[in-house]
């Protein structure tokens, strides 16, 4: 799966917006759709779209790049996104927080953020196993991914313990916080 962000919407196109971070959501599919296209076998991509994306835009970028894929957009239906990553063989995007969560599920994780000029969304880069690349001499990260898509579905991470209860933990803060009045 390839869980899409409002990238040029949220941070600009080029550089000559304050916010650009080196790519879009736009070249990052387009990108991972060519690799897949030229990797042996017959592969598919579930395309997940953030909540603020526009879906006719991500959908004509999809049908833009995905001759001979297998796949689409996702549109909403009975599953969350956290329940269509738990079932993917492979998880694909760019600084979303559910690669980190498919990172701790065991999930194959990809960070594709070629051109990556802030290094504040090099989050992934200090995460064991999750394959990242963040400039143009990286790509054989995404061959190294797809290797590892194709193995058998590796275990749980042994961090997820720790976030167990983080929302039942950040409730209770939450609930004993003083607040201003």
């Amino acid at each position: 799966m390839f869980v899409s962000e409002p990238v040029e919407q949220d941070q600009g196109a080029d550089a000559s917006f304050p916010g650009y971070r080196g790519y879009t959501e736009k070249l990052v599919l387009a990108e991972l759709c060519s690799r897949l296209r030229s990797a042996d076998g017959k592969w598919g991509l579930c395309v997940l779209a953030h909540p603020r994306e526009d879906l006719a835009a991500l959908a004509r970028t999809w049908e833009a790049n995905s001759a001979s894929l297998a796949g689409g957009v996702y549109r909403a239906g009975t599953l969350t996104s956290r329940q269509i990553v738990a079932a993917a063989d492979g998880v694909a995007g760019m600084a979303s927080i559910l690669l980190y969560e498919a990172w701790l599920l065991g999930r194959p994780t990809l960070s594709l953020q070629p051109g990556l000029i802030r290094s504040d969304l090099g989050i992934f880069r200090a995460r064991p196993g999750v394959h990242c690349v963040e400039s143009a001499g990286e790509m054989q990260a995404i061959t190294d991914w797809l290797i590892e898509v194709r193995a058998p579905r590796g275990a749980p991470r042994p961090e997820i313990s720790a976030h167990q209860d983080a929302a039942g933990f950040l409730a209770k803060v939450w609930a004993s916080a003083p607040r201003a009045s």
